[in-house]
C-alpha cells in the first residue's frame, strides 16, 4: 500500500499484522502452558499481493487505474483470507468440543469472534468502496484519516 501512496491502508494492515502476531504468541503460550507442547507448524500460504510487474516501476509511475485494481483485489483477498481463517478456527473449535476440551474451545472462541468482526469490517469496506465505484479520489482522500485512526489504535496496544 505504501508503494501505491495509500498510507492509511498500509497503517490498517500494520495494525492487523501486529494484532495477529500477538494472537499467535498468545495461542502458542496457551498451548505450551496447558498442553506442554508447541503448536505444530504447517505450510503457510502467504497471499500473493504484489504483482511481479510492480518491481519494474517506481511509485511515481503508479496511475489511478493501478490503484483501483489493487484496492479491488486486496479487499477480495482480505475477505477470502479471513473467511479461511474463520473456517480453520471453527473446525478446531468443533474438534476441541468433540474431545471435551471445553476451556480451550472457549479460549479459541475469542479468536473466532475477532475474525468475524474483521470479516464484517472488510466486507463493509468492500461494499462502501463498490457503491462509489472504487473512486480513486475518494480513496486517496480518506488515507490521512485512516492512517491517523489506525496509528491511534496501534499506540493503544
Amino acid at each position: 500500500y505504501l508503494f501505491l501512496g495509500l498510507n492509511g491502508y498500509a497503517k490498517c494492515h500494520e495494525y492487523h499484522y501486529i494484532c495477529e502476531s500477538r494472537g499467535y504468541v498468545e495461542l502458542s503460550r496457551y498451548k505450551l502452558e496447558h498442553y506442554g507442547s508447541l503448536i505444530q507448524q504447517g505450510p503457510l500460504k502467504i497471499p500473493d499481493i504484489i504483482p511481479g510487474s510492480w518491481f519494474d516501476v517506481t511509485r511515481d509511475s503508479v496511475d489511478s487505474e493501478t490503484r483501483h485494481k489493487a484496492v479491488v483485489a486486496a479487499l477480495e483477498e482480505w475477505i477470502a483470507w479471513e473467511k479461511g481463517t474463520r473456517e480453520l478456527y471453527t473446525n478446531l473449535f468443533d474438534e476441541l468440543m468433540a474431545m471435551g476440551e471445553i476451556a480451550t474451545a472457549e479460549f479459541l472462541k475469542g479468536y473466532i469472534l475477532d475474525v468475524e468482526d474483521e470479516i464484517v469490517y472488510a466486507t463493509n469496506e468492500r461494499i462502501r468502496k463498490a457503491s462509489m465505484g472504487y473512486d480513486t479520489v475518494s480513496i486517496i482522500e480518506e488515507q490521512s484519516y485512516t492512517e491517523k485512526f489506525f496509528d491511534k489504535k496501534i499506540r493503544k496496544l
